[in-house]
């Protein structure tokens, strides 16, 4: 990919030829719609200005825009874009769920994947520990004590003892 001096790049396109297919997949793409470098070039100026820029300069997939490949190789980058589209459209089953975390909007936030209890297992330990309670209960009441025995007070007769 190439680009005259002073000319502006205005998009790429792409030709994919298939065996199977009388006529071959073509794709154009627009550089304006994936090229942020507009964007960068006025935060970067307003900040030499003495500017504070406040908000997050984010791109449409919401990923904060900074230097990338395609402030130093533009025309690389929008062929790529071009070469990627038409072989998603010419091998859809193959390659049209493949994307990059960058070209689709993803939820990044982490999620709670600790397992659950569900309610039947809940239910059951329940139980469980219930029934191991009232086997513990019938254990201290099938063993009561045993009655003391008193012990007489020294000189004291007891009832049998008496002699006559």
């Amino acid at each position: 990919a190439f680009i005259p001096k002073g000319a502006e790049i205005l998009g790429g396109w792409a030709k994919v030829y298939r065996k199977d297919r009388t006529y071959p997949t073509e794709t154009e793409v627009s550089f304006e719609e994936y090229d942020n470098s507009k964007i960068r070039a006025r935060v970067k100026e307003l900040t030499q200005q003495g500017k504070d820029v406040t908000y997050p300069v984010m791109n449409s997939y919401g990923k904060p825009i900074g230097e990338n490949n395609w402030d130093t190789m533009p025309c690389v980058m929008i062929r790529k874009v071009a070469l990627v589209s038409a072989y998603r459209e010419a091998f859809p089953a193959e390659l049209g769920a493949s994307y990059e975390a960058d070209e689709i909007q993803l939820d990044n936030t982490p999620k709670d994947v600790t397992p659950q209890e569900s309610r039947e297992d809940v239910v059951a330990r329940k139980m469980a520990q219930i029934e191991q309670f009232n086997k513990e209960q019938e254990a201290n009441h099938a063993d009561p004590e045993p009655a003391k025995t008193e012990e007489p007070i020294q000189g004291e007769l007891l009832d049998g003892e008496l002699e006559y």
